[in-house]
């Protein structure tokens, strides 16, 4: 089965859902590690909300159901994927993992949009650099190019040393910031 593609985040409790959902779907996969989505995790989602899609994909019980509200009351514009308990359960327990494949796909197809044709979500672009650049008053270009100890790339070499190093928008700057700090 070919995976389908999300280009943004997807929010789960664990990693037997990440597990699972990576057998047929494609993205960034965030977990709160169960009920354990502390201010920290919430801050660090809205920061990522920023340029990002965020769905939510919580087990149907009363933990989920925590989970998804704590979400959605901190972070705009998030999707929620409510599931039924009737497809999420085997022998002992209730969970997104314990869904059958074709259920899921179905449940996400009706609140976003997913693709059969890319691999990774690669949210850089030359307005980006440039906007990165004015913000810190610095040339990203020279930056990956002491950092990495290559020659200063064009930009159409830099985008695509970017995607190769897995950097998205966050990460860049973020990275941008740790070499402005001395780190």
């Amino acid at each position: 089965m070919n995976k389908l593609f999300f280009k943004g985040i997807i929010v789960v409790e664990g990693k037997s859902d990440i597990n699972f959902l990576s057998t047929f779907l494609s993205g960034k996969f965030f977990s709160t590690n169960g009920c354990d989505i502390n201010d920290k995790k919430l801050n660090l989602l809205n920061k990522l909300s920023n340029t990002n899609q965020i769905i939510v994909i919580t087990d149907p019980d009363k933990k989920g159901n925590e989970i998804r509200n704590k979400i959605s009351n901190k972070i705009d514009n998030v999707v929620n994927i409510i599931l039924d308990k009737e497809f999420c359960k085997n022998k002992k327990k209730i969970g997104l993992a314990e869904s059958n494949i074709e259920y899921v796909i179905g449940k996400i197809k009706e609140n976003v949009t997913l693709s059969n044709d890319e691999i990774f979500s690669f949210d850089i672009n030359l307005t980006n650099i440039l906007q990165l650049n004015k913000k810190y008053n610095i040339n990203v270009k020279d930056l990956i190019s002491q950092n990495y100890d290559i020659e200063i790339p064009t930009n159409k070499t830099l985008l695509k040393i970017l995607y190769l190093f897995d950097f998205n928008l966050d990460t860049l700057e973020k990275f941008v910031e740790d070499i402005l700090n001395g780190k």
